[in-house]
This record gives structure tokens, sequence and C-alpha cells, in this order.
């Protein structure tokens, strides 16, 4: 069940596009900020940056929200209703933010790894056989120094 769970947070993660501000209404209180229905554009690179921006932008923002219980508690009941609502969208959009910052940056780190290993067996690869081309031809040469051994 993690493992289908896991992908699903995956899939949503590299395909959700960044929030669009919040709705514009004649109502005064906390709006949800609207989801898009495109998939983004974005780089995995993009999408780790743009997460782990937004991930501390969510901390501030429910950091400045706590500091306003008290005042929201003895504006009444409807502001303290409303205070709620931010406060559980807040931590929901926090642990989803942070879900989908966590997938994507061990995405990145394992593609960055993955990228650096073939690098390395490439590097590798190519030094064995120009290693190869100068044994042939009489002498043995090491390529990325070039130094020359008889």
């Amino acid at each position: 069940m993690d493992n289908w769970i896991t992908r699903i947070n995956t899939i949503a993660a590299t395909s959700s596009a960044p929030p669009l501000p919040a709705p514009a209404t004649s109502q005064r209180g906390f709006q949800r900020p609207v989801l898009p229905m495109s998939r983004s554009s974005e780089t995995l690179e993009e999408q780790v940056a743009r997460y782990r921006a937004q991930l501390r932008q969510l901390r501030d923002q429910l950091s400045v929200h706590q500091s306003e219980e008290r005042a929201a508690k003895s504006q009444g009941k409807r502001s303290w209703q409303q205070w709620e609502t931010k406060q559980e969208y807040l931590e929901f959009e926090l642990q989803r933010v942070a879900t989908y910052f966590d997938i994507l940056n061990a995405m990145h780190k394992t593609s960055d790894a993955l990228t650096l290993r073939r690098l390395r067996s490439s590097a590798r690869r190519d030094h064995d056989i120009r290693q190869l081309t100068a044994e042939t031809q009489g002498e043995t040469r090491c390529m990325p120094c070039m130094s020359i051994w008889a």
C-alpha cells in the first residue's frame, strides 16, 4: 500500500503546476488558492527549487498565522472559524508540499548520482579505449594526464 501511495504522490509531485493566486471575491476572510488544471512544464531541478521556496513560505505563513490565534478568538465566532479554516489549510499544504519536496529532492539526488555514475563509467570506458589505442601504437599513455610510458 505504501508503494502505491508513493507512486501516486510521485506522479502528483512531478506533474503539479504552481498554484494560482487566491480568487478575488466580495467575501471577506480566507480564500484557498486555486490549483491549476495544467501540468507543470518545469524541469525536475526547477520543481525542487519551487517546492523548497514554497515550503519555506508556508512555514513562515503558518508561524505568522499561529501568532494571530488570540486575536482571532477575541474577535468572535466567525473570525475564529476563518482562522481555523486557514490553519487546517496551511497544515495540509505544508504536509503536501513537504511530501512532494522530499520525493522530488530524492529523485533529483538519484538522477544526479546516476548521471555522475554514467559520466564516470563513460570516462573510464573512454580512458580504457584511449589506453588500448595508445598501446597498439607502441606506447602506454594515460590520457587524462597525458603522461607516456615506454
